[in-house]
């Protein structure tokens, strides 16, 4: 087996080949979305899974990390929240250029919206400009706090439920009322041991199941893709995508002054 960071690669048509490749080989190939088995993201997937939210409507994910930092994470996240449906289609918008120097090069302000089979909105923001999550209030840029004022709003037809990555979750739900607990926040030793504990299990079966399996990743990757073509061609972009086109590096080329 094989885990890596995030993002999966550095196009579309790596992400493809990579995926690929692993399968072919008959490699487990994972991508660390590790947040998702923090004890406060369960908590609101419970939730979710037993109906006390009633449908879900929308899930509104967002980080003051920027785009190539956390989008990734967030799509996975939305995606698992709503029972991991098919992605019917994209739309964007992008801003600034400030942060396209470091090593993983974003616009200042990056907003993306993808259409589920199952009627789910999901919202996605990232970037500085993006909303503060409760508990915080504009943390210095790269401070610990920084990393993690992010998160996401689930709202449904019986109830609302908050996680946040650094300060626990709540809900409003007619079935339970105010619920929630700050005992738990995100912990990047135990959350990561929850990873590979899956992934010791699934070698163990022999089977090709893990949460954040490549090609589970991929679906992500591409919708981020998708985000980014439709903010350059000003298009709703359908997916899945029949083509594996640069487009993360021409947003860079549109928001350079200097272009």
């Amino acid at each position: 087996a094989i885990v890596m960071e995030k993002p999966m690669a550095l196009s579309l048509a790596e992400a493809r080949e990579v995926s690929t490749l692993a399968s072919e080989a008959g490699v487990q190939l994972i991508v660390s979305h590790q947040h998702k088995y923090g004890a406060h993201w369960r908590h609101v997937k419970e939730l979710i899974d037993r109906g006390e939210l009633g449908e879900i409507r929308t899930i509104h994910l967002t980080s003051k990390g920027w785009m190539a930092q956390y989008a990734t994470h967030l799509i996975d996240y939305g995606l698992w929240l709503a029972g991991s449906p098919d992605i019917l289609w994209a739309t964007g918008h992008a801003s600034g250029w400030n942060l396209l120097e470091p090593s993983h090069p974003s616009p200042n302000y990056f907003w993306g919206q993808l259409a589920l089979a199952n009627d789910v909105r999901l919202l996605i923001e990232c970037g500085p400009s993006a909303p503060d999550q409760p508990g915080y209030r504009q943390p210095k840029t790269f401070s610990l706090d920084f990393w993690m004022n992010a998160g996401a709003t689930v709202v449904g037809t019986k109830g609302e439920a908050n996680v946040v990555v650094g300060r626990g979750w709540s809900a409003v739900t007619s079935q339970s009322g105010v619920i929630g607990s700050n005992d738990v926040a995100f912990d990047g030793v135990n959350d990561t041991v929850g990873l590979y504990k899956e992934l010791a299990n699934t070698l163990l079966a022999g089977s090709d199941t893990h949460s954040c399996r490549a090609v589970v990743a991929l679906r992500g990757y591409e919708a981020l893709v998708a985000i980014c073509r439709s903010t350059v061609n000003r298009q709703t972009v359908p997916l899945p995508l029949s083509d594996s086109s640069e487009a993360i590096g021409q947003l860079q080329a549109i928001l350079n002054p200097a272009n």
